[in-house]
């Protein structure tokens, strides 16, 4: 029963025997008992008293003059003192767990000598790859040079404010090789608020210092490729606009030439020849649209004014200027525009919004099948941050399987050329390539031949997207 803490006390007497209590005692707390115990004794046995308190025994009574009081008191104040003893062992036991047990290393020190380390865990010589922490003979040695002002100044500024420290540096390990260590400590205070000492930890943050390095290193090269990129971008769009615009001198030549050959000469050439001439100027035709084109795709966005030029935008007024301007085009086809809603305000730019919305009509008026009467419905969506505008018409429809490429450049419907021998298929090119610079995207939703809806998304509030393009909706 002893051996397995089943009782609460044991009072005793010194004589029992083979064994004396002191004997018992002994083998007892040698055992791991934590029983407390009690030791009878008479009169004019002190130095058996101090032994027993030596070996283990909370307290001893004399058996002369016991009284049942003094007994009760015993009992009471041995067994409260043997369970806080236990509470204590146990924090403890569980404390000396979680230093031994954690990666990092935890430390004591001093109050006003925060750089002496009075205490130090196994931990430490784990990280210095040391024997034992006996053999880190100066913590403060193992420092970087380089790191040793900085260290300096934050333990004076702990000594003199008491406040928390935290702070990383690096220090030697055995072989002289650095490690990156983060180092936290808190001033413990008693009860009444006066400092006692120092506790902490350090931890090895050696793989987190290199991930910021590589990531650093990383920014600094993507920043120079996206400089390398923007410098390429710009030399290419410099190019494709100067080779448009040049090339453009020399077809306005060969379109006027064709026609005064046509006009001068045209009964005095052969069937063929007349042939061959119309040929020459409706492809010089294409030729100089497919340029204007271009030149207009290479210009969206160059414009300092176009990109920074942001500013409340009334899309109903975009929407008037726009019939206003396409007004020969819709009265020829007897076409209508209207809005099934007031049309919202964005924070856009005025100027590339009506470029994007002339695109959209005059394509919407253009491929519908000649036997209808074009008919295009502009809605808007509340979407929270962002507004959604849907423009729908009745005409050719667009290809299920021809939606993703539909803003690719030079892409166009599969009968597009009968409806519109003079396309070149930019038109939505452009388009996107707006809505994208003004902080949107756009896509074609599910159609069928009664139509096509070109739906856009434009943030109520201005914004640049970092990734020029467009995404389609899965």
């Amino acid at each position: 029963h002893l051996s397995n803490n089943l009782v609460d006390i044991v009072l005793m007497d010194y004589r029992l025997g083979d064994y004396t209590g002191v004997e018992l005692i002994q083998e007892l707390m040698a055992a791991g008992s934590e029983i407390p115990f009690v030791l009878l004794a008479g009169a004019g046995t002190r130095a058996i008293d101090l032994e027993a308190m030596e070996s283990g025994a909370v307290d001893y009574l004399d058996k002369q003059g016991l009284t049942s009081t003094a007994l009760d008191r015993t009992i009471r104040y041995s067994v409260e003192r043997a369970r806080t003893q236990t509470r204590e062992r146990e924090a403890n036991r569980f404390y000396r767990s979680l230093v031994e047990q954690t990666p990092a290393a935890f430390f004591i020190s001093a109050y006003n000598d925060y750089a002496s380390k009075s205490y130090i865990s196994p931990q430490m010589a784990s990280l210095l790859d040391e024997d034992s922490s006996d053999d880190i003979s100066s913590w403060l040695d193992r420092v970087n040079v380089d790191d040793r002002m900085a260290i300096a100044a934050q333990i004076e500024f702990c000594d003199r404010t008491g406040q928390r420290s935290s702070i990383s540096y690096r220090m030697h390990k055995h072989d002289g090789s650095l490690i990156w260590v983060q180092e936290e400590a808190v001033l413990v205070h008693d009860d009444s608020g006066r400092p006692l000492h120092w506790h902490g930890v350090i931890y090895d943050i050696t793989a987190r210092k290199q991930a910021e390095e590589q990531l650093r290193t990383r920014e600094v090269e993507l920043q120079k490729s996206n400089v390398a990129l923007a410098r390429s971008n710009r030399a290419l769009q410099d190019f494709v606009y100067i080779a448009s615009h040049d090339l453009k001198g020399p077809l306005v030549t060969i379109v006027g030439m064709a026609t005064m050959l046509q006009n001068d000469f045209n009964e005095a050439l052969t069937q063929d020849g007349q042939s061959y001439l119309e040929r020459i100027i409706a492809n010089s035709v294409k030729m100089r649209q497919l340029l204007e084109d271009i030149l207009e795709i290479s210009r969206v966005g160059q414009e300092e004014s176009d990109v920074r030029d942001m500013s409340k935008v009334d899309l109903n007024v975009v929407v008037s200027d726009v019939c206003d301007h396409l007004r020969s085009q819709l009265d020829e086809r007897h076409a209508t525009v209207t809005t099934e809603v007031t049309l919202p305000t964005v924070t856009s730019n005025q100027v590339q919004l009506f470029r994007a919305f002339t695109n959209i009509i005059d394509n919407a008026i253009k491929y519908t099948p000649p036997t209808r009467k074009p008919r295009i419905v502009i809605r808007a969506t509340d979407l929270g941050d962002d507004w959604e505008i849907a423009v729908s018409d009745n005409g050719a429809g667009f290809p299920l399987e021809g939606r993703e490429q539909a803003f690719a450049m030079f892409q166009r419907l599969p009968n597009g050329k009968s409806m519109n021998p003079h396309g070149t298929g930019m038109g939505l090119t452009i388009v996107a390539r707006i809505i994208e610079l003004n902080g949107g995207r756009c896509w074609i939703s599910d159609s069928d031949d009664s139509g096509t809806t070109v739906r856009m998304i434009l943030p109520k509030l201005a914004t640049r997207p970092e990734n020029q393009g467009w995404v389609l909706p899965s």
